[in-house]
């Protein structure tokens, strides 16, 4: 039977790279990151047809991390710099460089994914981007929505909610760093989408769905970089969900895809079944 869908998988946002300073200690070395390649590389990894949507440089190693998925777009830009500075798991951020808008204008015609995931930078993608695709499930992580800078281009966080529009996402996935440091009311935000989903870091993540909440336990790693492990997790649910499991078993599924990128340098993780499984096995 022939797929109705070009793509599994699309990812839409801009990406960046980042210097990461872990309890005082820094490192000067730039890292290829930014959520639209997280996405991207887990959907790859897990085997899906994926499409990616940003702008890019000559010089992002787009071939080393991503090889094998489709550059739906030829729009040059230079790279962003995040300077991303951790206590524990808590992170402050800093932005250079950034002057990337993507819009609808360059991209193919007729584009379809079974799968459409957009995770703004920095409110660099139209809050309808839903309208520009034929997609069956969509997921938003809204980061880049709330941020704003400061003249010193510190990060600071603010409530945008009315950018998420009401009914347009399937599922919808913030950071608890992000609902207090917005004060975004949560019981607005669990009436926009089907999952709201709200991760704790080494806590876990909180699933709310149908007036419900289900708390899903993180699985405890000895971590290299927490940089994309929403991204991560965000995207291997939502393939999880769109494949027919529940939502516990793709909060578990997400976890363990999570856990496992995180042990490794920004987009240098790998994730394969067996290890997977091996962590979910451990319930």
């Amino acid at each position: 039977m022939k797929n109705k869908f070009l793509y599994d998988f699309i990812s839409v946002g801009s990406l960046s790279y980042d210097i990461n300073k872990y309890d005082k200690v820094i490192n000067d070395n730039l890292v290829a990151g930014g959520a639209v390649a997280y996405s991207a590389k887990t959907s790859m990894n897990l085997g899906l047809r994926t499409g990616m949507i940003t702008s890019i440089s000559d010089d992002y190693p787009l071939r080393k991390y991503l090889n094998q998925v489709d550059l739906l777009t030829k729009d040059k830009a230079k790279i962003p710099i995040f300077y991303n500075y951790f206590s524990g798991q808590k992170r402050e951020q800093k932005l250079f460089d950034f002057s990337t808008y993507i819009t609808a204008n360059n991209l193919p015609k007729n584009l379809s994914t079974k799968i459409l995931f957009v995770a703004p930078l920095f409110d660099e993608i139209s809050p309808n981007c839903y309208d520009w695709f034929n997609y069956e499930i969509s997921c938003l992580v809204p980061s880049g929505w709330f941020r704003e800078k400061r003249n010193n281009s510190s990060i600071f966080l603010k409530n945008n909610i009315s950018k998420i529009h009401k009914g347009k996402w399937d599922i919808v996935v913030v950071s608890n760093d992000e609902l207090i440091s917005t004060n975004i009311n949560l019981s607005d935000l669990i009436k926009i989408s089907k999952f709201l989903c709200v991760t704790k870091g080494k806590e876990g993540v909180e699933i709310f769905k149908d007036d419900k909440s289900f708390l899903v336990p993180a699985f405890e790693v000895n971590y290299k970089d927490l940089n994309g492990a929403g991204d991560v997790w965000a995207t291997a649910f939502t393939i999880a969900i769109s494949q027919g499991k529940n939502h516990i078993e793709s909060a578990q599924f997400a976890n363990a895809c999570s856990a496992i990128s995180i042990k490794y340098k920004g987009l240098e993780f790998s994730l394969v079944d067996k290890e997977i499984y091996q962590l979910i096995d451990t319930i």
